[in-house]
């Protein structure tokens, strides 16, 4: 048995969104079946690789990750297993407070004062 999947698309140099159908197969048999061994292997090595450069680049933000370090979270790389960053609280505030402009970042010092004001 084989589904059709809906999928939607956004164009933004057209200006459009809309959807498409597409068969699928419910398993891997059932894709092998439909599209062949090679075809499915070959997705499966194409969508592995976008998702293991993503996992590198990710380790990669952080200035203190050697090569070996970076190597070593792409080895426990599985497919489809979502894998985080493994940034502190601290890392992901201060990225983000680098991203903002100097305004924005005035009133969040101002904001943090005030906090530490009302500790005391």
């Amino acid at each position: 048995m084989s589904t059709i999947k809906t999928i939607n698309v956004r164009c933004p140099k057209a200006d459009r969104e809309f959807t498409v159908d597409y068969e699928f197969g419910d398993n891997l048999a059932e894709n092998v079946e439909l599209f062949g061994e090679e075809a499915v292997n070959k997705a499966f090595v194409s969508a592995s690789i976008i998702s293991i450069q993503g996992v590198a680049r990710g380790a990669a933000e952080n200035p203190e990750n050697t090569n070996e370090m970076i190597q070593e979270r792409v080895s426990k790389f599985k497919p489809g297993v979502i894998q985080r960053s493994g940034k502190s609280k601290v890392e992901k505030a201060a990225d983000s407070f680098t991203s903002l402009s100097e305004d924005e970042q005035a009133q969040v010092l101002a904001l943090v004062e005030a906090a530490e004001k009302k500790k005391k």
